[in-house]
This record gives C-alpha cells, sequence and structure tokens, in this order.
C-alpha cells in the first residue's frame, strides 16, 4: 500500500506541479502584457509631450526673435518721428519769419484779411490792388 501511494504520488504529483506552474505562468505573462500595453502608453505621451515642448520651444524662439525686431523697428520709429518733429519745427519757424504782424488792429471773428490790410493801406496813404 505505501508503495502505491508513492507511485500515485510519482504519476500525479508531476502533473498537479505542472498545472501549478503553467497557471502562474500563465498570470506573469498576463502581467507582463499588461505591463507592457502601460509603458507602450506612457511611452507614446512621453513622445507627445517632447513633441509639444519641441514645438513651444520653436515658438517661444520665433516669439523673441520677432519681439527683438519689433522693439528694433519701434526705436527707429521713435527717432524718426523726432527727427521729423525738429524738421517740422524748424519749417514752421522758417515760415513764420516771413509773417508780418500787426499790432494795435483790434481782430474781429470772421473778419477778411484783404479788407483789414486795405483799411491800414489807405489809413497809411497807399493802395493796395486786390488779386481776389
Amino acid at each position: 500500500m505505501r508503495i502505491e501511494i508513492l507511485d500515485i504520488i510519482r504519476n500525479e504529483v508531476p502533473g498537479v506541479i505542472k498545472d501549478l506552474i503553467c497557471k502562474e505562468f500563465r498570470a506573469i505573462r498576463d502581467n507582463i502584457s499588461e505591463l507592457e500595453k502601460s509603458v507602450k502608453y506612457v511611452d507614446d505621451k512621453y513622445d507627445d509631450i517632447e513633441k509639444s515642448l519641441s514645438i513651444a520651444t520653436e515658438d517661444t524662439k520665433y516669439l523673441k526673435t520677432e519681439n527683438s525686431s519689433l522693439r528694433s523697428d519701434l526705436k527707429d520709429m521713435q527717432k524718426k518721428i523726432s527727427i521729423m518733429e525738429h524738421d517740422f519745427a524748424k519749417q514752421e519757424q522758417w515760415a513764420r519769419q516771413q509773417n508780418v504782424e500787426i499790432v494795435g488792429v483790434p481782430e474781429k471773428s470772421n473778419e477778411c484779411l484783404m479788407d483789414v490790410l486795405t483799411k491800414i493801406a489807405e489809413n497809411a496813404g497807399q493802395k493796395i490792388l486786390k488779386l481776389m
């Protein structure tokens, strides 16, 4: 009987062990498969983030370059405006050098300059030809 039990154990135990090992290997394979899927997902997300970062970096470089260019253009325009304002002031001053200021004649709204000049000339004993 003892020998029979040993024979049964010898015959059955390897099969049971094999079944247990197969079940464990299947579980391990399933776990590895899930881990591989997770790693692939993380890898894909990492690639997406890396691409986004690369695009953002390029955009930032472009914007910095554009900003620098715009600042330079602004400085140039400010210099040109300053020069133009100075030139305008000089031209305005030059134009006023030819003006005649008549002191002591009251100013009236909507008066005609030619009429005022004609009256002044008459009072001074001079004649002015009207061109208008």
